[in-house]
């Protein structure tokens, strides 16, 4: 019979040969020192079989970085390297050693290679404990991921120039407290919005005395309560921050221009002249907003819970009908409990209804939009009267220097909607035709001084025709593409003004395209005394070679009827709240 073969037994651990941290079996000889650079030499043991497969990745004991080859080789740069740049993105232990060895950086460049859609495996922390740079003048980060924007006197106290460029992720909080910053450029770069982070961007602003300019780009979601005391602040300019709502700037001396083209949210925006404001002022303003949005929670949360009363349901049902919500003979019916979802769904004012139908039947959305507009009213309400408290009237000072506001593509912004004091400082600036979406264009442009009669017809459009006039409803259908679906020419509807587009309508190329889809013998008057007929749908052939293609740009990444948390003003409400929606 063929004799079994024994296999020969592991060796086993004991206090003289501990085993390997991994396998748990005993390393041959010559094996078992661990290499991780963080814990103390010989507290453990790893056999060289196990030791390969973590390599680069996270060390068992401490979680640190492994063996991991450094990005770009710093490691083997000299300590007295004053400028630093990383073609990849360094892991947090690794952000902290570079910190520690490079003692008189100046200099940090980390812009790694990436695509928009990109996600970095890991969100990188500067306001981390053991993360200082003492000597760094210059941050330019690019296509990293950022769990927070936070630079303060702790970890990066002599910061003079901010560079944010694509940056990854839902960075919150947005923290900025640097006495030497001068200069701000963002750009595809979108904050994170909570609750407890009301006001993150003006106050952020208000915390760097020294800084001279803001520029950004698609710098999304900076809140719908921003004010800011700007001391040294000459240039702003805040070119498509969509998710931005309100920016109050209580003191700026020094401003001479101010951009919110495409700002298409920020309708309250006003630049006041207080010099007694200051610091102090923006955060009792805020303070005062968060306090009264926590009572007015409180009411709406009851007035929430009073509707869906089981025990007074016929009582309901009157007052229902009295406010008009259902008709007579319907009877009011709301769960006793809001509607699942453990408050994962936002109502934000001007949600399309039909939106949601998925998750509210009709009787919740009746009650969502009520409890939604008394919140509003009351945190409303009470920060109106904390500004009348706080601040007072602007002061008139002839000597400031005077501002150019660029509010092309932005008909929320009046010149009239500033006080008095610094009204005759401003001038309006909006580029005639918007390029046909959402920048300027090179084709005329119109400008608003200090007179208020062209002010006042703008106002007369709007109360007239709506919300923005019918200018700006037009542009409005211009820029998303639905005037070809409707038929119609921009620029030379009757009753328009095509000056708006330029002194002498759109130029051939654009004419072109615009009139492509009219039959043949349709008369266009242009501006200016020029027509012309089409004729087998072609316009005037153009002066000039076809229009720039335009690059798709990266678009945020909002979702609409979603059970998603929505951002904005709404989605701030803590998840505690455990309801189906948010005041």
């Amino acid at each position: 019979m063929p004799t079994k073969s024994k296999t020969k037994a592991k060796p086993k651990a004991t206090a003289d040969t501990p085993a390997c941290v991994i396998c748990m079996n005993v390393p041959p000889a010559g094996q078992g020192a661990h290499h991780c650079s963080t814990c103390t030499a010989g507290a453990w043991v790893v056999c060289a079989g196990c030791e390969e497969a973590i390599k680069g990745k996270k060390c068992p004991i401490c979680r640190g970085d492994y063996m991991r080859e450094a990005a770009s080789g710093w490691d083997a740069l000299p300590t007295s390297t004053t400028t630093l740049e990383l073609d990849e993105q360094p892991t947090q232990d690794e952000l902290k050693r570079i910190s520690a060895r490079f003692l008189q950086l100046e200099q940090l460049m980390i812009g790694p290679e990436c695509e928009y859609s990109d996600e970095p495996e890991e969100q990188l922390d500067f306001a981390a404990d053991g993360v200082h740079f003492p000597a760094l003048t210059r941050l330019q980060l690019t296509c990293v991921g950022l769990r927070s924007i936070s630079f303060t006197e702790q970890n990066t106290p002599r910061l003079e120039h901010l560079e944010l460029s694509n940056v990854q992720g839902e960075c919150c909080p947005f923290h900025l407290a640097l006495p030497r910053l001068r200069v701000l450029d963002a750009e595809h770069t979108m904050l994170g919005e909570r609750h407890i982070d009301a006001g993150q961007f003006g106050l952020s602003l208000s915390r760097c005395p020294r800084l001279e300019v803001v520029t950004s780009y698609k710098f999304r979601c900076l809140g719908d309560c921003n004010y800011a005391v700007l001391p040294s602040l000459t240039s702003l300019r805040l070119h498509r921050s969509e998710c931005t709502s309100h920016l109050d700037i209580l003191y700026a001396p020094k401003m001479r221009e101010v951009s919110l083209q495409a700002a298409y949210e920020l309708r309250a925006f006003k630049l006041r002249n207080l010099p007694s404001a200051s610091v102090a002022t923006v955060e009792a303003l805020l303070a005062t907003k968060l306090a009264a949005e926590e009572a007015a929670r409180e009411e709406a949360r009851a007035e929430d819970r009073r509707w869906r009363d089981q025990t007074n349901v016929k009582a309901l049902t009157k007052e229902a009908r009295r406010r008009g919500w259902i008709e007579k003979g319907e009877k009011w019916q709301v769960a006793a409990e809001p509607p699942s979802g453990g408050g994962d769904f936002v109502f934000e004012a001007g949600d399309d209804m039909s939106d949601m139908m998925d998750e509210f039947d009709a009787y919740e959305e009746v009650l969502q939009e009520h409890v939604s507009e008394l919140f509003q009213k009351k945190a409303d309400g009470a920060t109106e009267a904390a500004e009348a408290e706080l601040l007072g009237a602007s002061v008139a000072d002839a000597s400031l220097p005077r501002v150019t506001i660029d509010a092309t593509n932005m008909d929320g912004f009046r010149l009239s909607s500033l006080e008095p004091q610094v009204r005759s400082r401003c001038k309006v600036r909006k580029a005639a035709g918007g390029d046909w979406g959402f920048g300027g264009s090179p084709y005329g442009s119109e400008e608003e001084g200090e007179e208020e009669g062209d002010e006042e017809d703008d106002e007369d459009d709007e109360d007239e025709d709506g919300e923005g006039g019918v200018h700006g409803f037009m542009r409005e259908m211009m820029a998303t593409g639905m005037m070809g679906g409707m038929g119609f020419v921009p620029g030379f509807m009757p009753g328009m003004i095509p000056g708006r587009m330029g002194s002498s309508g759109p130029p051939p190329d654009v004419l072109q395209r615009l009139t492509a889809g009219l039959p043949p013998g349709v008369r266009v008057n242009v501006q200016g005394g020029r027509s012309f007929t089409t004729g087998g749908g072609a316009a005037p052939a153009p002066a000039s070679g076809p229009m720039p293609r335009r690059e798709p740009q990266p678009q945020p990444r909002r979702s609409r009827g979603s059970t998603r948390p929505k951002r904005g003003r709404s989605s701030a409400v803590p998840s505690s709240l455990e309801a189906a929606y948010h005041y």
